[in-house]
């Protein structure tokens, strides 16, 4: 998906995950960057956003996480998607628009995306 100049990739990864269990197949996408240090907090609030409508829409298909690493400014965006449908789930919503509108002036390095094979997992994503 473009964001300004840039792509932030949280769409279908080319590499599904698929379950023994009998679970859908599911694309997963991870996508890194830096923003300034003036750019920081607004960038924390635009992702929290994000999440308050993702709870209230409750969309099926998507699982997303966000982390800020330990110098307050590198995040990371980790996305799976449900048979493509989560894709379009994360991509319908306002604040996920808002959120990539600047993202680009937010940026000391720009976001970098790749797919990825989840390889195990324990508990992760439960609140």
């Amino acid at each position: 998906m473009s964001i300004g100049n840039a792509t932030l990739q949280l769409t279908s990864a080319e590499t599904p995950d698929t379950r023994d269990e009998g679970r859908t197949t599911m694309n997963h996408t991870v996508v890194r960057y830096t923003v300034t240090s003036d750019h920081a907090s607004e960038n924390e609030v635009l992702v929290k956003k994000v999440y308050e409508e993702l709870h209230a829409s409750m969309p099926e298909g998507l699982r997303y996480s966000t982390f800020v690493l330990d110098d307050g400014l590198t995040f990371l965006h980790i996305a799976g998607f449900d048979s493509g449908d989560g894709q379009h789930a994360l991509s319908d919503t306002a604040a996920f628009r808002q959120f990539q509108e600047r993202i680009i002036e937010r940026c000391a390095v720009p976001p970098a995306s790749s797919s990825a094979r989840q390889v195990g997992s324990y508990r992760f994503g439960i609140e």
